[in-house]
């Protein structure tokens, strides 16, 4: 659809006499902000799709195939704006996401981008097939494996305590509460990401990598610690690392932590404090984030 949107006026934005351009919907705060100046008509394209295949199962004496699922999502996409003068197309964007194992999950994604750049790395209206004969230029990716391991929950909660709110409030933000009813749990996140070009040099090629760690132990019935951390293998550091140990004392408990890394952030604090009824009947506790007040 070719639309003009009209976002504004010019107003005078200093005594000066400088001026800038003004839009109501800045004032009104609309949830998706201000259109996009002038005339614009974009057609989008978008390719979903699921991979996958059929294999025989050994242990099934039926014979029957399995459907095996390689690929939960994988989505291509981009832009073209009917409305510019020059450098129409937008980036082209891979997406692609699958469960490996059921506690694994690998995620990737990459974008590339049809013109060419000069010694700068500014972008220009020509192909990258006209001037080096490849389709796109690659600009940057990221792949990402999560793993989250547990063992089994022992005894049982009473999910009827509290109110509903409350009740929500544990189920919708498991992260946030000590669970005691779960003798450990174990997760990281690996991450790898890959960017190219720089306005000094386009073929620097510039790489993030990093993992992150997190764990949770009952140390007794009613004691447990737990803590994250990470390695920053470009830098071959350390990153944030926190260490938490909670005692349980029914209506109360006492939550220690202790940031050793970085130096500059070192801290540590003590807190004692009564625990909400529904949080004792679910036999969970609030968690205290690194960046909470009470911090």
């Amino acid at each position: 659809m070719m639309y003009g949107a009209i976002t504004g006026r010019d107003v005078q934005s200093s005594p000066e006499g400088d001026r800038q351009e003004y839009s109501i919907f800045e004032d009104i705060g609309t949830v998706y902000g201000r259109p996009p100046s002038g005339k614009s008509g974009r057609i989008n394209f978008n390719l979903s799709n699921q991979i996958g295949m059929k294999v025989k199962d050994r242990s099934d004496t039926t014979k029957e195939l399995k459907k095996v699922s390689l690929l939960e999502d994988l989505e291509i996409s981009t832009s073209y704006n009917l409305a510019a003068d020059s450098l129409n197309f937008d980036d082209v964007s891979i997406n692609a996401r699958t469960t490996l194992f059921e506690n694994l999950r690998l995620k990737a994604n990459a974008r590339f981008n049809p013109y060419a750049v000069d010694s700068g790395n500014r972008i220009y209206d020509r192909y990258m097939w006209d001037k080096e004969g490849k389709l796109l230029r690659f600009k940057n990716t990221s792949i990402s494996l999560l793993g989250n391991f547990r063992a089994g929950q022992q005894g049982s909660q009473n999910t009827d305590a509290g109110t509903e709110t409350e009740r929500d409030m544990v189920r919708n933000n498991p992260g946030d509460y000590y669970d005691f009813t779960i003798p450990w749990s174990f997760g990281f996140d690996y991450t790898l990401d890959i960017a190219k070009g720089t306005r000094s040099n386009p073929d620097t090629i510039d790489i993030t990598q990093l993992l992150s760690l997190n764990f949770d132990l009952n140390l007794t019935q009613n004691w447990k610690i737990s803590g994250s951390s990470g390695f920053d293998f470009v830098d071959k550091k350390l990153t944030y690392t926190e260490l938490n140990l909670v005692r349980n004392l029914h209506c109360w408990e006492i939550k220690i932590r202790w940031v050793p890394i970085p130096k500059e952030r070192q801290t540590y604090s003590i807190d004692l404090g009564v625990k909400s009824p529904v949080l004792q009947d679910l036999k969970v506790s609030k968690k205290q984030q690194r960046f909470d007040p009470a911090f």
